[in-house]
């Protein structure tokens, strides 16, 4: 099948899913249904963020996903304070146009990674958590 670049955002969403949530079976990148599955998610941010919530209800505390498909973002909280943060298009963090309230209030270590864990400062965590309508049963305050 050929590679397009959701599809490689797939790929990418499952290998950070499968080091975010190691207890959790993997999704297989070369099962071609589940990949496209994923695709298709990512096309809708909080379809996607259910799927994950679902899917992970006992390891995720809280999913937020945003960007646009070009840039998708996505950011796991895993405990004791730490985000999983992917930016599924590959590129390093320290490319993206992060808004203005995200200054000093986002701890990102490798800002050349496109994956890695990061500290959100209080404030940053409680604008997250504000952030979502209607709190699901995973969300831990």
């Amino acid at each position: 099948m050929k590679h397009s670049p959701v599809r490689e955002q797939a790929v990418r969403l499952a290998t950070v899913l499968e080091h975010a949530f190691p207890a959790t079976p993997p999704i297989d990148p070369a099962d071609t249904q589940e990949i496209g599955a994923l695709e298709l998610l990512l096309l809708t941010p909080n379809d996607l963020r259910a799927f994950i919530e679902d899917r992970y209800a006992v390891h995720a505390l809280r999913v937020r996903v945003t960007g646009t498909l070009d840039r998708r973002l996505v950011l796991l909280e895993t405990g004791g304070g730490w985000w999983t943060m992917a930016d599924l298009s590959g590129q390093p963090h320290a490319n993206r146009a992060w808004p203005e309230w995200t200054r000093s209030r986002l701890l990102i270590d490798q800002p050349d990674s496109c994956t890695q864990p990061g500290r959100p400062c209080a404030a940053a965590s409680a604008r997250a958590a504000a952030r979502t309508s209607s709190p699901s049963p995973t969300t831990r305050t």
